[in-house]
C-alpha cells in the first residue's frame, strides 16, 4: 500500500459532540421531546428549567398550551354529556379527539427529537410568541 492510501485509512474525522441544553443538562433535543411526556407538567418543568434556550421552551409551551386546551375541552364535554341524546354524541366524538390528541402529543415529541417543528396553527404562533419572552 501507499502511503497516501494508508493515511486515508487513518483519519478520521472527529464526530461533533451534541450540545447540553442550559438549564437541564440534557441535550436539546431530548429536552424538547420529554416536554410531551407528562402534558403540561413536563412541559412546565422544562420551561421553568430552560431560561436561555429557546427551541426547548417552544416546545414546553406547545405541550402546556395543547394540554390546558384538552382539559378545557374535558370539562365542556363533561358538562355536555348531561344532556341525555347529546351526551352519547360527545362521548363518541371525546373517542375520537383524545385518541387524535394522543397522536399529536406522539408526533409532536418524535419530531421534537429529530429537531424540528410540527406546527399547530394557533397553537404554535403562541408558543413561538411567548418562546422569546420569561413568563415566569
Amino acid at each position: 500500500m501507499s502511503e497516501n492510501q494508508d493515511s486515508k485509512i487513518t483519519e478520521s474525522k472527529p464526530t461533533p459532540q451534541p450540545t447540553p441544553s442550559n438549564g437541564s443538562g440534557l441535550e436539546e433535543n431530548i429536552a424538547s421531546c420529554l416536554c410531551y411526556v407528562l402534558c403540561w407538567i413536563s412541559g412546565l418543568i422544562f420551561y421553568l428549567l430552560e431560561k436561555d434556550n429557546k427551541a426547548v421552551k417552544f416546545h414546553a409551551l406547545q405541550a402546556m398550551i395543547m394540554s390546558v386546551t384538552l382539559i378545557a375541552y374535558s370539562f365542556a364535554s363533561w358538562i355536555l354529556i348531561q344532556i341525555p341524546f347529546v351526551g352519547f354524541i360527545i362521548e363518541l366524538i371525546n373517542m375520537f379527539i383524545y385518541l387524535g390528541s394522543f397522536a399529536l402529543f406522539v408526533v409532536c415529541a418524535v419530531r421534537a427529537y429529530q429537531g424540528t417543528k410540527f406546527v399547530i396553527p394557533i397553537v404554535s404562533d403562541l408558543a413561538e410568541k411567548y418562546a422569546e419572552k420569561d413568563l415566569f
